[in-house]
């Protein structure tokens, strides 16, 4: 279960490439927004199991349990946006690129 770092992020945490203030900034964002996406998605989890267990055991659910999951789920993807783009770790969209070989665009008449 303890396997080393495998990125150098993990290892030592997010360093900033910017001078100054400017990485100090950036580290503190970083940092908050580490916080955001963990304590969203334990946030999530606890108020979905609480709404089941409301629902399933007293027979009605909290009423504002999707109000709150889809604003968890609004701050979960700009904070996890940030997140990615930081840390390199955007989503490849490898899937459809072969099946696209056979697709031509038409060429432009002068």
């Amino acid at each position: 279960m303890n396997e080393p770092a495998t990125e150098p992020d993990e290892a030592t945490g997010y360093q900033s490439g910017l001078p100054g203030v400017l990485g100090t900034i950036d580290v503190a964002i970083s940092k908050v927004e580490a916080v955001i996406l963990a304590s969203g998605v334990i946030l999530m989890a606890l108020n979905t199991c609480i709404n089941v267990i409301a629902r399933f055991g007293f027979g009605k659910g909290l009423f504002f349990s999707g109000e709150i999951n889809r604003i968890l789920i609004i701050m979960i993807t700009f904070a996890g946006l940030g997140y990615a783009a930081r840390h390199g770790r955007h989503i490849r969209m490898s899937a459809c690129p072969p099946f696209m070989t056979r697709c031509r665009w038409p060429e432009e008449k002068p």
